[in-house]
Order: C-alpha cells, then sequence, then structure tokens
C-alpha cells in the first residue's frame, strides 16, 4: 500500500476547492459545512470568554490555517500578531494575499524543528492534528508546539479525544483519550478547559448510542440529497446545536480544549 502523504493530498484538494467545503467534510456539501463552521465559530468565542486574558497583548501561531477560518476568528479577538502555518503551499499563497496585516510561512508541525524558541502566547490547531496519521510524528508536533510557546502560553486544540480504541484511517486518526491526554501533558501542558465543538452534527465518534449515530446517520442521508436539503437542515440544527454545547460538558463528538504550558 502507497504511504499517505498528507501534503500531496491537501495540496491537491484545496487546489480543486479553497472553500469550507474543500477544509471540512467535502461529501456533505457547501451549505451544511457553512453551518458546521458557524458551530465552531460559536464553541471558539464561548471558549475564549471562559478564560482571563487580554488578547490585544497576545500573539498568536494558527496550525493548518487552511482556508484561513481560524485567522478571521483569532482577528475578531483583536490579538497583536497572527502567524499563520500550513504543510501546503496553495494555502500559504492565498493567505498571504488575504490577510496581508498576518504572516504566513509552509510548516509541517511533524517535523523535528531546528532550535525552536518560545515565540507565542497561543498555538491553536483546529481539526488538524487528527490528520497526522503517524504516531511519532503527533508526538514531535506537540513537542513541537511546546518548544514554541512562551512561558504559561496557551495550546488551543480541537480533536476526537475518543473513549475507547484509536480508530484510523487513511488520513484520519481519531486518537484515545487516554493516549492523547498522556502525550500532552506528560510534555509539559495543564488542562485548562475542555467544551464541546460538536454534538449530534458531527460524526458522533465517540460515543456507543445508537441513538445519537441514527440522528446523525439521518442528517447526513438528508444533507446528501442536495444543496437545498444541506441548507435546510444546517439551519434547523444550528440553535439546537448551540443550545447542546451549552447544556452538557462530555461531547460524543469532536471537543474544543485549552491547554497551558508549566
Amino acid at each position: 500500500m502507497k504511504e499517505f502523504n498528507p501534503k500531496d493530498y491537501w495540496e491537491t484538494r484545496l487546489q480543486k476547492s479553497f472553500n469550507l467545503n474543500g477544509v471540512g467534510d467535502i461529501g456533505l456539501g457547501v451549505n451544511y459545512n457553512n453551518a458546521l463552521y458557524d458551530i465552531r465559530k460559536y464553541a471558539f468565542h464561548k471558549l475564549m470568554k471562559s478564560i482571563s486574558v487580554q488578547f490585544s497583548e497576545k500573539s498568536v501561531m494558527d496550525i493548518g490555517s487552511g482556508t484561513g477560518f481560524y485567522i478571521e476568528r483569532w482577528k475578531e479577538l483583536n490579538v497583536k500578531s497572527i502567524q499563520g502555518t500550513d504543510i501546503t503551499n496553495v494555502v500559504v499563497k492565498n493567505l498571504s494575499e488575504k490577510f496581508p496585516n498576518a504572516s504566513f510561512k509552509q510548516l509541517d508541525i511533524g517535523e523535528k524543528l531546528e532550535a525552536p524558541k518560545p515565540t507565542y502566547d497561543f498555538i491553536s490547531a483546529f481539526d488538524v492534528l487528527f490528520h497526522i496519521v503517524d504516531d511519532t510524528r503527533f508526538e514531535q508536533a506537540i513537542t513541537n508546539i511546546y518548544s514554541l510557546l512562551n512561558k504559561e502560553g496557551y495550546f488551543v486544540i480541537s480533536d476526537n479525544f475518543v473513549h475507547g480504541k484509536t480508530k484510523r484511517l487513511e488520513h484520519q486518526v481519531s486518537r484515545s483519550y487516554e493516549f492523547m491526554t498522556e502525550t500532552i501533558t506528560k510534555t509539559g501542558f495543564k488542562h485548562v478547559k475542555t467544551i464541546p465543538m460538536f454534538v449530534l452534527m458531527n460524526d458522533p465518534v465517540d460515543t456507543e448510542s445508537k441513538v445519537v449515530k441514527k440522528i446523525f446517520w439521518l442528517i447526513t442521508k438528508n444533507v446528501r440529497k442536495g444543496e437545498r436539503m444541506g441548507k435546510i437542515i444546517g439551519g434547523i440544527m444550528k440553535p439546537i446545536e448551540k443550545l447542546l454545547i451549552s447544556l452538557i460538558t462530555e461531547s460524543p463528538s469532536t471537543e474544543i480544549k485549552i491547554y497551558q504550558k508549566i
């Protein structure tokens, strides 16, 4: 079997679809992915409001910047500076033009960095690190992030944190909660806060509930009928999803967490 090449995979995929559908669940269409990213925006700001930080004084590195969705979110917090990174040329080129007041560079966070220096107050990796399918490279990514953060800096991650066995696909790995938390904490991070990023609208990889799985199956079955259904269902589900995110603490799907360097 040919070894998975993430750079080639994402370079090709984003050259074809440089939009939220290209970086999201490409099988669910533009309108439903737009709804999913609206939920991501809600979860991001909810989490950021939970910590007492003067963002205007903070420098940020965003890993796997994609189409720049989280660059826009950080800009909404009026952070002092933003360094975007991505494994692909297409992202660096397009985002450098789109965000002239931010900096962008090509970076594979899973590679060992030469003499990394503490530089950033926040480093974010949203729906990115589960695409590093090799566990050794994943561990190197966490080490790199720790090394690049200033003292008491924050690491913000969205991932699946599966309570059970790790689930592997060709271009994505939903790692076990035990492996994820052990790897992150042994590097030198302490957990600060966790909230759900999704409850019903995204793949429920972290539950055995037949009800939750059936709901997601029904949603995606109808969303795949076309963009009109994606827009209708996304519009119906968004307020429900936001309410659930506010009410529960343990998600059957992706969660967003903050860790702090100690």
